[in-house]
């Protein structure tokens, strides 16, 4: 009788028919259990000399590394991946490879966030002692000033500018400083044009309180007085 016709004869895998009886037995990485029909995986990772992970496959096995690692063209060692070499890691700056990992890191002047990638500029001018304006730069500063000054020596404080030592600050006549800035202004007899700095000479005629007649001068007028009269000591009046 064949007895491995029914059933596989029980066997777990392979059933060897034999004159009068049969016997099981197993395929290549495993092993006939006691009750003659059973078949178990053997270990194949007992020498299977991995680095890292050895998975049994039951007949066989396979190597297999720990992330941040590759395996190595002999399919037993592990070598470590540079992930620095790919997009800098994905780090916003400075990438550092470990064994088996990495890390990010930031220039000076710059923190490294949360992500543990991106790196956010510190303020440099908390302290930076800028008298008018900090200009942050991420790992440094530098301070201005307000029109009108000039940054220091020091590179912190702001001086006035004399704008007026330079082509009287473009003005016609007087040029007046002051802090941070200047004005232009005309002499007695004349009046400043819309533009801040021209002088035209005023007409004083009108409002000048000449008895007989007024004459206008460039920056200033005179009184005159009709044939037959003399023109008072006050410079307005007519005397007969």
């Amino acid at each position: 009788i064949n007895e491995c016709l029914t059933n596989n004869g029980g066997c777990d895998q392979n059933c060897n028919d034999n004159e009068g009886s049969f016997t099981c037995s197993c395929r290549s990485g495993f092993s006939l259990q006691s009750n003659g029909r059973t078949c178990q995986s053997n270990d194949q990772c007992v020498n299977s000399g991995c680095q890292h992970r050895c998975v049994n496959t039951g007949n066989s096995y396979f190597c297999e590394c720990f992330n941040g690692y590759t395996l190595d063209s002999n399919g037993r060692t592990c070598n470590n991946i540079n992930e620095c070499l790919t997009n800098n890691g994905g780090c916003d700056q400075n990438c550092n490879d470990n064994e088996g990992s990495f890390t990010c890191s930031c220039r000076s002047g710059f923190s490294l966030q949360s992500n543990g990638r991106t790196c956010q500029s510190n303020d440099q001018c908390v302290n930076s002692g800028c008298q008018h304006r900090c200009v942050n730069t991420g790992n440094s500063y530098f301070c201005e000033c307000f029109n009108g000054y000039t940054l220091d020596s020091n590179g912190r404080t702001c001086n006035n500018i004399n704008e007026c030592l330079t082509n009287n600050g473009g003005c016609d006549q007087n040029c007046n400083d002051n802090e941070g800035s200047f004005t232009c202004s005309c002499r007695s007899g004349f009046s400043l044009e819309s533009n801040g700095r021209t002088c035209r000479d005023t007409d004083e005629c009108p409002t000048a309180g000449c008895q007989h007649r007024c004459v206008n001068t460039f920056g200033s007028f005179y009184c005159q007085c009709d044939t037959g009269y003399s023109l008072n000591g006050n410079g307005r009046n007519c005397d007969s």
